[in-house]
């Protein structure tokens, strides 16, 4: 039956995405890989996962071309916990139907840095790696080109670096650097890529995320772009749901400038991003488009492991409701020794007969506290409410000594609060040694608190 749901899922998935949009997307896919929230298409490097997760996406697009040409845009990655850290492999395709196709394969590693500094705990540090093929269709067009007159594709490597620094649940702080080696993308002339220097900040209040970013690139010209994000979180079905209406504005050089407005619905593994780009219509690359996505993430559910641990939740708390039963029974019966001196020996043998049942039973009971605090941190998927009925009573044990304090008034001596604690005047050098450094020359001065050991 898992096995349908899950083809069901990916027909869904694969089959009903007919999308109108424009070449930039609206909210980059998979993971929210904004530069506020993600680095590298790598959940694992801002937030370490503790289970595996794989995530797919696929978009058509159509840019509004006045040849109808169509764009594919097709994700899937794989994250996973590794060496205190998280490791994330993925492929992208990006191409124009029957034209252009680039394929990237990328590895990418983050981790947390351990620090004892308190500014730095929220640390986060990673590295990507991308290898890159783009290949140009041999047409009629393309074979006269002398351009491809050596060969219609292009190879390169590149690589990038990351930060995330979480001030706290409501501030979150990136920095992205990719293209760091400038390779050479063109086949035989030069054409390399632009150096990216992206910055993000993530504002949370309440349910409402307010997240700026400045995005850079160097190449011949500095060009840049500032946008804006807005989006106010919704929760519905018992907060299993999340709606999230979204609003962004951005910005740039050369007369770049976007205004887009979508909503997003999520649970914890299908995420459905809609956007409409209400551009100027002078733009007619851009203007009166939209976008859909849909993006699938497969988590491991631990519902066996759940189960088994509630079992043995109520198991071990049954057994420990019928020893405390046993052990109020026991104390029932049991002569409450008395302090007179005669009474001493007759103490030793009523502790001797009567407390080895009861300490046998208190051992027990210890065991399976410690074995129910072992299984409470386990997810129990209801825990059994405690038991109705009186609690043990605490064993038999010595009361550790209770700190006393004594202010001190006028006519106050050492050997006076000696007689008054200890009924012994002689006493008082106990309580001189608890308190050397506020009596001085065996002087007492009125109101100072003394220790009374």
């Amino acid at each position: 039956m898992k096995k349908i749901k899950i083809l069901l899922k990916l027909l869904f998935l694969f089959n009903c995405l007919y999308i109108y949009s424009d070449y930039q997307l609206i909210f980059d896919n998979v993971v929210k890989d904004r530069p506020q929230e993600a680095v590298f298409l790598n959940p694992a490097m801002l937030d370490i996962i503790k289970s595996p997760e794989v995530c797919l996406t696929y978009n058509m697009l159509y840019p509004k071309l006045t040849d109808e040409t169509k764009f594919v845009n097709n994700n899937i990655c794989f994250v996973k916990k590794i060496f205190e850290g998280g490791i994330g492999l993925g492929y992208t395709q990006f191409g124009i139907k029957d034209w252009y196709i680039k394929d990237t394969f990328f590895i990418s590693f983050g981790h947390k840095i351990s620090t004892g500094i308190m500014k730095l705990s929220g640390l986060s540090l990673g590295i990507k790696f991308n290898y890159t093929k783009e290949e140009y269709s041999l047409n009629y067009y393309m074979n006269e080109n002398p351009l491809f007159k050596i060969r219609n594709y292009v190879t390169y490597f590149s690589f990038g670096l990351a930060s995330k620094y979480i001030l706290n649940e409501n501030n979150v702080f990136s920095l992205v650097f990719e293209n760091i080696n400038q390779p050479n993308t063109a086949i035989n002339t030069t054409d390399v890529l632009p150096l990216k220097f992206n910055f993000g900040y993530k504002y949370k209040y309440k349910k409402l995320n307010i997240m700026p970013v400045l995005k850079t690139e160097f190449s011949v010209l500095i060009d840049y772009i500032f946008g804006i994000t807005t989006e106010y979180e919704l929760l519905f079905f018992k907060n299993k749901i999340k709606f999230v209406p979204t609003i962004l504005v951005e910005y740039g050089s050369r007369g770049y400038n976007k205004f887009l407005v979508g909503f997003e619905i999520k649970s914890a593994q299908v995420s459905l991003v809609y956007g409409y780009n209400l551009s100027p219509a002078s733009k007619l690359d851009t203007g009166d488009s939209q976008y859909v996505s849909l993006s699938y993430k497969f988590i491991p559910q631990p519902v066996e492991e759940e189960k088994v641990s509630k079992k043995v939740y109520e198991e071990l708390l049954l057994e420990k409701q019928n020893l405390e039963q046993q052990l109020e029974q026991i104390k029932k019966y049991a002569v409450i020794p008395t302090e007179k001196p005669k009474a001493e020996e007759i103490k030793l043998q009523q502790e001797q007969i009567q407390l080895t049942p009861e300490e046998i039973l208190l051992k027990r009971l210890q065991e399976l506290e410690q074995k129910l605090k072992e299984v409470e941190t386990k997810k129990v998927e209801e825990k059994p409410k405690p038991p109705t009925t009186a609690t043990s009573q605490p064993p038999h044990t010595t009361p550790k000594p209770t700190k006393r304090y004594h202010t001190v008034v006028v006519g106050d001596t050492l050997p006076k609060l000696a007689e008054k604690y200890y009924g012994d005047e002689s006493q008082w050098r106990k309580i001189y040694e608890a308190n050397k450094d506020k009596i001085i020359r065996g002087q007492l001065k009125p109101g100072t608190v003394l220790e009374i050991p």
